[in-house]
């Protein structure tokens, strides 16, 4: 059976399995205002500062208890931007589940990992407990209902996890809940991991970007700065890739996460002390999700140097949201440049190069962006957004009734006749006359918009907008104009109300489609305006989803598998065999039909080296 048909299901389920969302729908534009209203009443409602009544845990991989055989390497798993659609996310969180993991291409099975970190984003697209329940807990719990030995889970808030000031985050992640066969452990939004072999894993809760608040830093100051040591090594999660933006008009955009650094990884307070001390430690990987694709900077090297000791910034966010970008990316990140506010005199000017492999590559990503202007393409805005044009045909309704209003007043109630009978018996001239002079005066009106860009100053309105609006208005007039020189016996002996009736009704329908259709080429053509996320968002493109897997060897060093898959089980059975759930009840599952599909690699393994011993 499919998700709509599982669906029909949930109770014996105990969750709802959700379709993808679609972005550009007008129910979800909802959440654009609901973003806008968390980062206004963030500050007000962060229970961030309440956490410090919380444990202050720091976490040891394995756990204690729990031991690696001699030589043995420990594996763990990061994705970012999951609870979206049920097949996506259902897929992802079964190969996680896999003991061992066939990757196409690869000689070796990659073992389960000991501990998965979800990157942000848990649940879309408004965080609150059901929405948990159905996009999240429910798909990973039918992925892995049980395991031995239970597997870490940690995850950390992004953006939409604060939409309700974190409070169901907080209520399934941090108090030892079970989530299918993951066990939790964090007693906060943020967490330190200490790792085999002197290495660390940090995640940062940063809040919608704001700012890293008192407790959280006196946690990582005694969980991590306290007991780092020359050589020791740093994998750093953020909630957003933060560096993306250093390059891109953005200069201070990189501040906080390097004055972490600098603070709290490579140096620290010395108590009664006004200068810090060095630690020796250094952060060697970065990992983010938030920007839903798969990309890769290394910092750039003196000639000669071996590639494995660079410093890497991993941006994977496959783990279930709509597939994002890549072809507008800088090709090489200033991580402080001399603009930015950190900057200090005598500070090295690190860059960052984009390495070649993507996904989606650069060749996809140009050419699938246009796909939601294109009617014949099943990711067109209206069939992936079918909502849109709902909209856009009670705004041509509504457009039509407004014109019909002011061309009966303007131009036949000096002949006392019904407003109906005025426009359908209008002559062609008398039509064309009243449309040419309301768009002349709508021209005039932007015209007038545009006038303080004369003194340097930001127009009225933005262009963007007025673009926007005269495609709709343009789209509007010629339905009324063109109908309008229709002969008034077109169809037939109908009475004028009826006439009047298929007329408006043909306008809907038409100026809704047309009215999508510009829509769709408008987000296309203003996508490098800051519209490249309408652009993919719209079309909610669910294929091309992985992961990375992560190997610790013995020596040190760290190994990245880059792993995704373009399949996802669509289809389903329930099976006969229950499962004791987290809260204490009994539920069936959902189970493939179908075999999980074989993901490949995104680009060959890469290794980072440890900070260097001196």
């Amino acid at each position: 059976m499919k998700r709509d048909e599982l669906a029909e299901h949930f109770v014996e389920l105990n969750f709802m399995p959700q379709d993808a969302c679609r972005w550009l729908a007008p129910s979800e534009l909802r959440t654009l205002g609901a973003q806008t209203l968390s980062q206004i009443f963030g500050s007000y409602a962060d229970k961030r500062e309440l956490q410090k009544v919380f444990d202050s845990n720091l976490i040891t991989i394995p756990a204690h208890g729990e031991e690696l055989a001699e030589g043995e390497p420990l594996w763990f798993d990061y994705t970012a931007d999951v609870g979206d659609g049920f097949e996506a996310t259902y897929t992802v969180a079964a190969l996680l589940a896999q003991d061992e993991l066939s990757v196409e291409g690869l000689g070796e099975l990659l073992p389960r990992g000991r501990m998965l970190v979800l990157g942000g984003d848990e649940v879309y697209p408004r965080a609150n407990t059901k929405a948990y329940e159905d996009r999240t807990v429910g798909p990973y719990r039918a992925a892995m209902p049980w395991a031995t030995p239970q597997p870490l889970m940690l995850a950390l808030p992004g953006n939409h996890d604060w939409y309700d000031g974190l409070t169901a985050f907080l209520r399934l992640f941090t108090q030892d809940r079970m989530i299918g066969g993951w066990r939790t452990e964090q007693k906060r939004s943020y967490f330190t991991v200490q790792l085999p072999h002197r290495w660390w894993l940090v995640g940062l809760d940063s809040q919608l970007d704001s700012y890293f608040d008192d407790p959280q830093l006196r946690y990582f100051e005694s969980t991590l700065t306290a007991n780092l040591q020359p050589g020791d090594s740093v994998i750093v999660c953020a909630a957003t890739p933060a560096w993306l933006k250093s390059s891109s008009g953005e200069p201070d955009a990189f501040n906080g996460l390097e004055w972490f650094e600098r603070n709290f990884v490579t140096s620290r307070k010395v108590p009664g002390g006004l200068d810090p001390e060095p630690t020796g430690a250094q952060v060697r990987l970065w990992l983010s999700g938030d920007k839903h694709h798969y990309m890769r900077f290394a910092e750039k090297l003196q000639p000669g140097e071996a590639p494995d000791v660079a410093r890497q910034m991993v941006t994977c966010g496959l783990g279930g949201a709509y597939l994002d970008t890549t072809h507008e990316l800088a090709e090489e990140l200033q991580l402080l440049p001399a603009e930015s506010r950190n900057w200090r005199e005598g500070d090295d000017e690190v860059a960052f190069v984009q390495q070649p492999v993507t996904y989606p590559s650069m060749e996809q990503s140009r050419a699938w962006v246009n796909r939601l202007a294109l009617p014949w393409r099943p990711e067109w805005l209206v069939r992936r957004n079918p909502g849109v044009f709902t909209v856009f045909a009670l705004t041509h309704f509504l457009i039509f009734l407004f014109l019909l209003l002011i061309f009966w007043q303007g131009i036949q109630a000096k002949n006392n006749g019904r407003i109906i009978d005025a426009y359908i018996s209008a002559r062609p001239p008398t039509l064309l006359r009243f449309i040419g002079g309301l768009l002349a005066v709508v021209l005039l009106a932007f015209v007038i918009c545009l006038l303080p860009k004369l003194r340097g100053r930001p127009p009225l309105l933005s262009v963007k907008a007025m673009v926007l609006a005269s495609s709709q208005l343009v789209t509007g007039c010629a339905c009324f104009v063109g109908f309008g020189l229709l002969p008034a016996d077109t169809f037939g002996p109908l009475a004028a109300w009826l006439t009047f009736f298929i007329v408006i009704v043909a306008v809907s329908v038409i100026g809704g489609v047309i009215g999508a259709f510009f829509l769709g080429i408008w987000i296309v053509v203003y996508m490098s305006k800051g519209l490249t996320a309408w652009a993919m968002m719209g079309q909610a493109i669910e294929e091309g989803k992985g992961f990375l897997r992560l190997r610790l060897d013995p020596d040190g060093s760290l190994t990245i598998y880059p792993i995704v898959t373009e399949k996802l089980v669509r289809d389903y059975e329930i099976s006969d065999k229950m499962v004791l759930t987290s809260s204490g009840r009994f539920t069936k599952i959902p189970v493939p039909a179908e075999p999980v599909p074989t993901p490949r690699l995104i680009e060959q393994p890469f290794r980072v080296l440890p900070t260097p011993r001196t």
